[in-house]
């Protein structure tokens, strides 16, 4: 090797070791501020994170994040949103069983205090009248109508606290409709005749997978609603069909139907829709729609129902034959 060229070489690789040096400080500089800038983010993502929990925590649910990408803070960012929307949904269904709570508690206490109340003035009746035969068993007949109005209202509300509860277990049977038909009037057969009800019966032959003791409620519950609505000598009729579809029975009636601000309301609990008078019915209870149709709901099948004022009403129990 030329010894001139010696220097030149150290030369070059003294400005070589300087700009390698130069390269590495600049890249540091470089990587510095970027780790800075990350870090930076992920403290202000943590913050906010921090900060839409404490808002959690006090009962504020209405915080949501949009994270931009697709990297873990994105996917905790979705998760946090998804746990702040499952929590908001939970409270308000606790509020709403916490009002509905209230409400029933109010409603049983009401229809059990008017019962109670006339239990009360006839047996002060009864103390201050012993001697009249005639007017004792007149008030003996009150009062067994009063204890038959108690039984009544707890039977049914322990029926549907037990379906509501979700403890039922229906016994589904491939069985006669006819059958579970005859049973729901069975035992009304007794208010059909004081009224002189005109009951005419349109049952086909046809069989299908339900539960005959609680379907039969269910359809005494909803003949007993036609019925009490039906003036004297007026007509319910219960007719079953069925095809490839589906299996229906319609309950109809020539009574004073129902207003239409009451048709959404009428399956719901304690709800008391408005006589042809435009009172309230007394004696309604308002709670033997709402348990037929949780009946008819549990086994699968729907329940519906049309009116027009003055003219009658139609329920429709109806179940899909695939289901």
């Amino acid at each position: 090797m030329d010894i001139k060229l010696v220097p030149k070489l150290n030369e070059s690789y003294k400005i070589l070791k300087v700009h390698i040096n130069s390269s590495l400080i600049f890249t540091m500089i470089i990587l510095y501020f970027s780790v800075l800038f990350f870090y930076n983010k992920i403290v202000e993502y943590v913050r906010m994170l921090n900060q839409g929990i404490k808002k959690v925590v006090e009962g504020d649910f209405s915080l949501r994040f949009s994270f931009s990408g697709e990297g873990p803070f994105s996917v905790l960012a979705h998760n946090f949103n998804q746990m702040a929307e499952r929590l908001e949904n939970s409270l308000m269904e606790l509020t709403k069983e916490k009002i509905f709570l209230k409400d029933t508690l109010a409603n049983i206490s009401h229809q059990l205090k008017t019962p109670i109340t006339s239990m009360n003035l006839f047996t002060e009746a009864l103390i201050n009248n012993f001697s009249v035969e005639e007017e004792v068993e007149k008030i003996g007949c009150k009062m067994r109508s009063s204890l038959y109005s108690m039984e009544w209202l707890i039977k049914k509300l322990l029926k549907l606290a037990k379906i509501e509860g979700g403890v039922v277990e229906y016994n589904k049977t491939n069985i006669s409709f006819k059958d579970t038909i005859e049973k729901a009037i069975d035992p009304l057969l007794v208010s059909i005749e004081e009224k002189n009800i005109n009951l005419k019966l349109e049952v086909k032959e046809g069989s299908y997978p339900h539960d005959k003791g609680w379907t039969s409620e269910a359809l005494t519950n909803i003949i007993k609603n036609s019925i009490e609505h039906t003036k004297p000598h007026g007509e319910v009729c219960i007719c079953y069909e069925n095809n490839l579809l589906y299996h229906k029975i319609t309950i109809s009636d020539n009574g004073e139907g129902i207003d239409k601000e009451d048709l959404p309301y009428i399956f719901q609990r304690f709800y008391k829709g408005k006589s042809s008078s435009g009172m309230m019915k007394s004696d309604s209870i308002g709670i033997g729609l709402a348990l037929a149709k949780s009946i008819i709901e549990g086994q699968g099948g729907f329940l519906q129902v049309e009116s027009i004022k003055e003219e009658g009403s139609k329920f429709t129990v109806t179940f899909l034959t695939n289901l």
